[in-house]
């Protein structure tokens, strides 16, 4: 059943974000309703478009959630090559903001039994320019309306699908190579229930649908691996671990990563199920941690990872913590997003190698009591991390378990939110957006964390490659541009946009002396002695070069710290300022009647 896209948005993410574009009167709207189901998009049977800015719903599909957008201008009529380029980028406009995340497939609309127009043509040419030549390539799909009349001259007359592609000529047979020969007959009139969820267009998810980014948060005793635990997921050192008592995680940490195509946001709540929740005073401290784990991403969280460590007990302490957490955010939170995360995975292997016959399974079978109890609310979701291991496979192979777990909850595209994160939002948007913030917003962050992690990874790879260093000098340069035209000028964005900076010089560095080992490998005048005497030299200055990217790196963390510190006392700040005025005006309100009583009973006298 299709949803008001406000509504649906607040719960849900899509799974499939699908843009239908075609000429007015090609049937555009109708594949739009056929999909979604129900009659939301109104459809025209005239050269005159009924849809004049990009309409959209959502419904819900093989468990999937789809949100089908009907846009129209990109292959209307009256388009000629002077004009075109302006219309279809502005109909492309409207539909980027219809849907700012992105599209995993275009369906471009044709009517069976019509002619590929030269309108049509200029149009997919001008859409290839803007959005890149393999656009089309790697997204496009073919819808044929008509399916009808597409049945009668086609499929009865004994031919296939295939064939039919295999017959076409000029243009559009162009057209239907460079989508793969990926193409779907719809027949909007039928009332055959089984015919409309064939025609439903099948996307390999492979390669145009890329799983949703993640936003996980990790909440634990202080000692458990936490931190560490981050760190793996991230493959890099983040946050600071803790292995005593007392948390070095003050405020929640966080950053992202880039695993599989897919960027995860980590965050690293401190205080959430630490010490002393026995006491009124440590169920308060639990709330407050709480609070500054909404305000640290008030968009929600697809999974809350409880990370317990091998071989301790769960103590009374998490779990009046657990029981807290769950009087806040409901009973059935752990059910729906939890997971288990426990560390000491190293000390856990060395056990299975001692008794062959045990596993995870079993490990879970044979827990008794409170931590059973656990395991059983969180629907035995339980991934295993070794944090000290150098094995790249194992490290990645961990990640992606959990990811999978994540992947597989019922919850699966849902954030887990409530009234406070939304009440977070507004007190975070507001923090971030005030000219003297001292905190750099988090796109900022976002955007350059990455790109630090992937040049520290292709490091890792040891390759030379110009190619890599060419596209990165590039894109730091844009990342720089965008920090020196921001109107912030606080201490923290400078720092930010110095270490920007260094980057960007050590990666231009390494540019060219890859370059100069290209050159020293093609110049055939050199003795292959000759060749790796000189190679040999630049690559000990590219490993110079690199070690110092560590250093970038770390400054960077730093700086990130900062951000989360003054963000979480400007918060404090404020509240505590708005408390401030809250007390004095109770106080001149008290004032205020107690003069006016004063007056009244003297009136009285």
């Amino acid at each position: 059943m299709a949803k008001s896209m406000p509504e649906y948005a607040n719960k849900w993410e899509t799974d499939l974000d699908l843009i239908v574009i075609g000429k007015t009167g090609s049937g555009k709207s109708a594949v739009g309703n056929s999909i979604i189901g129900e009659d939301v998009f109104r459809s025209s049977y005239n050269t005159t478009s009924i849809t004049k800015y990009p309409d959209y719903a959502v419904t819900e599909f093989e468990g999937r959630i789809i949100q089908v957008v009907d846009c129209p201008g990109v292959l209307d009529t009256d388009i000629d090559k002077s004009s075109g380029n302006t219309l279809v980028k502005q109909a492309l406009k409207n539909a980027i903001l219809a849907n700012p995340q992105g599209y995993h497939a275009f369906l471009f609309v044709f009517k069976f039994g019509n002619r590929y127009t030269e309108e049509e043509q200029v149009a997919i040419a001008t859409l290839k320019d803007l959005l890149g030549k393999d656009c089309i390539k790697k997204y496009g799909i073919v819808v044929l309306t008509n399916g009808d009349t597409f049945d009668y001259n086609v499929i009865k007359k004994g031919k296939t699908k295939a064939e039919y592609i295999q017959e076409q000529q000029g243009p559009f047979k162009q057209l239907l190579d460079e989508c793969g020969n990926r193409m779907v007959v719809f027949d909007n009139i039928t009332s055959d229930e089984n015919k409309r969820r064939d025609q439903y267009p099948k996307c390999d998810s492979k390669k145009n649908l890329s799983k949703k980014d993640l936003d996980i948060i990790l909440i634990g005793k202080t000692g458990n691996g936490k931190s560490s635990s981050g760190n793996s997921i991230l493959n890099t050192e983040s946050f600071e671990p803790s292995y005593g008592v007392t948390s070095k995680t003050k405020t929640p940490n966080f950053d992202w990563c880039s695993i599989d195509d897919r960027i995860i946001h980590v965050v690293d709540s401190p205080g959430v199920i630490d010490t002393g929740c026995s006491t009124q005073e440590g169920e308060d401290l639990v709330k407050k941690a709480l609070q500054s784990a909404l305000l640290a991403n008030p968009q929600g969280y697809h999974a809350f990872i409880v990370v317990i460590k091998f071989a301790l007990r769960y103590t009374n302490e998490e779990q009046k913590a657990v029981e807290i957490l769950k009087n806040i955010l409901g009973n059935d939170f752990l059910q729906n997003f939890g997971i288990i995360l426990m560390t000491n995975g190293d000390t856990f292997e060395y056990e299975c190698r001692k008794n062959p016959n045990l596993n995870l399974e079993l490990y879970c079978k044979e827990q008794k009591g409170a931590f059973q109890e656990l395991l059983q609310e969180c629907n035995s979701r339980i991934v295993i991390f070794n944090n000290l291991t150098d094995n790249d496979i194992i490290k990645i192979n961990q990640v992606r378990e959990l990811i999978k777990i994540i992947d597989e909850l019922k919850t699966s595209g849902m954030r887990y939110t409530n009234e406070d994160f939304k009440r977070a939002e507004h007190i975070h948007d507001y923090i971030q957006n005030l000219p003297d913030s001292p905190c750099i917003r988090k796109d900022i962050l976002k955007e350059y964390s990455l790109i630090l992690q992937k040049v520290k990874k292709k490091e890792s790879d040891k390759e030379n490659d110009v190619d890599f260093y060419k596209e990165m000098s590039l894109q730091i340069e844009k990342f720089v541009v965008r920090l020196e035209r921001d109107k912030k000028t606080t201490d923290l964005h400078n720092k930010l946009l110095t270490n920007a900076k260094f980057l960007l010089e050590n990666v231009k560095q390494k540019e060219k002396l890859c370059y100069k080992i290209k050159r020293i490998q093609d110049d055939t005048s050199l003795s292959q002695k000759e060749k790796i005497e000189q190679i040999y030299d630049i690559k000990n200055e590219i490993l110079l070069l690199q070690s110092k990217v560590n250093d970038i790196h770390y400054e960077y963390i730093n700086i990130k710290l900062e951000t989360a510190n003054g963000f979480f006392e400007t918060v404090k700040a404020a509240l505590g300022k708005l408390g401030q005025l809250i007390n004095e005006a109770a106080d001149l309100i008290s004032s205020k009647l107690k003069f006016t009583s004063k007056i009244s009973q003297k009136k009285n006298e």
